[in-house]
């Protein structure tokens, strides 16, 4: 088990924290920013806003982010529409996660994963082992000091 249901639902980062260990590792990102609702978000505001698709819906901002950039190659989009796809990401991760908790065929097809969060992760990320090794070493160089996986 990588992920834990209280680590995937949680708030996570702000997104003034997640802006910056973006930036630190990708400064590309330092100057992106998106115009939504009357403002300009930068990659945090909008991973932050994205991560709640709705009610009974969401994902920690921070899985979400680095996951979509991981997809991204950690690049900004050429249409710069970085919302619509978190949006799209963070609906993906919540499908994924239903999709084991509630259908025990998926639990006995992948018994080896653990559990609902961490099965979210290995199908967003392309039912990809070494790209689930990635995000998670990428996750605590991040966030791990502050946010830790598990409680």
């Amino acid at each position: 088990m990588l992920l834990d249901k209280d680590t995937f639902f949680s708030w996570g980062p702000t997104s003034k924290e997640i802006y910056q260990a973006i930036i630190a590792l990708h400064p590309q990102w330092q100057d992106f920013n998106q115009f939504l609702y009357s403002e300009q978000w930068d990659v945090g505001d909008v991973y932050q806003q994205a991560a709640f698709c709705g009610e009974g819906c969401g994902v920690n901002p921070a899985i979400l982010g680095i996951a979509l950039s991981m997809r991204l190659r950690w690049e900004i989009p050429h249409d710069g529409d970085m919302f619509l796809r978190a949006t799209q990401a963070a609906e993906e991760f919540y499908h994924y996660y239903l999709l084991y908790y509630l259908e025990e065929s998926v639990r006995e097809d992948y018994p080896h994963i653990g559990n609902a969060a961490t099965y979210s992760l290995y199908r967003f990320l392309g039912r990809d082992l070494a790209a689930v090794h990635e995000w998670c070493t990428t996750y605590q160089a991040m966030f791990g000091q502050q946010h830790p996986l598990t409680p």
